[in-house]
């Protein structure tokens, strides 16, 4: 994991190199926003200047990454803050949601993988295989609008459902007023459509993923001795064949 995190820092530096040169490679610049029409060129050169729009491109190549290393992000227009205080505004939201969806789907994938393994060419594997493959082709943009749709709207509206999820917001407008268990069951329900909607895709990557790792590790010789010896099915199957089907999938887990 060591290695693999060591060799993700040229790899994200030449990424973030990529899209600086294509990004300055675009016709216009930020000057050409924030210039109102009929101001005169010396005017729009000055400004120009106040960013260092005027530098040669690999100058200001340099200007940013020496910036971005130093923790200086820039700063956001359309936030009106520093591009720093934007993102650690919605960091915490964004870890509690990926790492929801990750334990989730990785817990579902792995569990859905093993089945169709032990069940293979049967109608259960089959079946699985349909399902999977609907949710692994879905956008995960359109399935979100779908379980708003479903689960939060004509749920609430149409349905009239006594269960319903919110369709929107990291909490209810009065959090503040709820008891501690009331929050946390709020935070809950609005958790549930986004990280479901993440989930569902991930999960039937995953599951395709193990399963392939499982069958894979089902027919090797190992097995077939823990078989031979009389050991119980359940033993071979998650504590022999599982635990070496993992593995590729713990490299899946780093890559997610």
């Amino acid at each position: 994991m060591l290695r693999r995190m060591i060799v993700a820092v040229p790899l994200v530096l030449g990424l973030a190199t990529i899209v600086f040169f294509l990004v300055n490679a675009l016709p216009g610049d930020l000057a050409g926003l924030l210039v109102a029409p009929g101001l005169s060129q010396e005017i729009q050169d000055q400004i120009r200047a106040n960013f260092g729009l005027d530098e040669p491109v690999h100058v200001r190549y340099v200007k940013w990454m020496v910036a971005f290393f130093t923790g200086d992000f820039g700063y956001s227009y359309s936030h009106g803050q520093p591009v720093a205080s934007v993102m650690l505004s919605v960091l915490p939201n964004t870890l509690v949601l990926s790492a929801t969806a990750l334990v989730l789907a990785f817990g579902a994938g792995i569990v859905l993988g093993t089945i169709q393994a032990v069940r293979h060419h049967t109608a259960l594997d089959s079946t699985l295989s349909v399902v999977l493959l609907f949710f692994y082709s879905m956008p995960s943009f359109w399935l979100a609008l779908m379980l708003i749709l479903v689960f939060s709207l004509n749920a609430r509206n149409v349905w009239e459902w006594p269960l319903w999820f919110p369709a929107s917001g990291v909490h209810d407008v009065d959090y503040d007023l709820f008891t501690a268990w009331g929050k946390i069951r709020d935070r809950f329900m609005h958790l549930v459509l986004p990280s479901l909607s993440l989930t569902l895709a991930l999960a039937a990557g995953i599951a395709r993923y193990q399963r392939g790792a499982m069958l894979d590790v089902i027919r090797q010789d190992f097995v077939r001795t823990a078989r031979a010896k009389g050991l119980p099915e359940g033993m071979v199957i998650f504590k022999h064949a599982l635990r070496n089907a993992l593995l590729p999938v713990i490299t899946l887990l780093g890559l997610y």
